[in-house]
């Protein structure tokens, strides 16, 4: 069974900086730990397991967004400052860490399971700088707003809030279709259950998400 995190987003603060690349996407490659556990006594960091599941696949998609701007303008309103920036460069890192958990001395059936909800995952993974570079196209140029005590904070504001919008757009571009494909996944091998080819559940579950999606 697999687990999707809750999204990670980060985000870093800058203001009159400009770059000689206006987008920048960093994809680091995928990190898998695989952890044992006892059934009788699981460790409190792993994902509680459901309805008669033996183990469970966490896969976390993170983007990180750097946004650098340029500050437009900074009016005075009732009780706050409004400045605006525009984007002049956006650089962002996308990073999977997946950790599977399976009991000690696993069957084999369960192992290769769980390593088909690793390989949806990283099926998705793979569109990380596609995805990264058109939400990244998408707010160079645009100017951003938001509200603050100062104009300091008024400037940073915006550009938290657009960075963190920004980051999470392209982790739900990533994780949401993985998630349905792995539940799927799980449905058509009742959950690694049903004797089946792993690889073939693993297609079938794509072809069934992109028939329902058109993607």
């Amino acid at each position: 069974m697999l687990r999707s995190l809750a999204m990670c987003v980060a985000f870093a603060v800058c203001c009159s900086r400009l770059c000689a690349e206006p987008v920048h996407v960093v994809c680091q490659p995928p990190v898998v730990e695989r952890r044992t556990f006892d059934p009788s006594n699981p460790p409190k960091e792993m994902p509680p397991l459901k309805g008669g599941e033996a183990a469970v696949t966490a896969s976390d998609f993170a983007v990180s967004a750097e946004l650098s701007c340029r500050p437009v303008s900074e009016t005075p309103a009732p009780g706050c400052v409004v400045a605006q920036v525009l984007v002049d460069s956006v650089n962002l890192t996308a990073t999977l860490r997946i950790t599977i958990w399976l009991p000690v001395d696993a069957p084999r059936a369960l192992v290769e399971h769980e390593d088909g909800h690793r390989a949806i995952s990283e099926s998705f993974y793979a569109d990380a700088e596609r995805i990264c570079r058109e939400a990244a196209a998408s707010v160079l140029g645009r100017t951003l707003r938001g509200t603050g005590a100062t104009a300091a904070e008024a400037r940073h504001n915006a550009i938290r809030t657009g960075a963190m919008n920004l980051s999470r757009q392209c982790v739900t571009a990533m994780q949401t279709p993985s998630a349905e494909v792995n539940s799927i996944f799980d449905r058509i091998t009742d959950h690694g259950r049903r004797k089946m080819p792993v690889d073939e559940a693993v297609r079938r579950a794509m072809n069934e998400y992109r028939a329902r999606t058109g993607s």
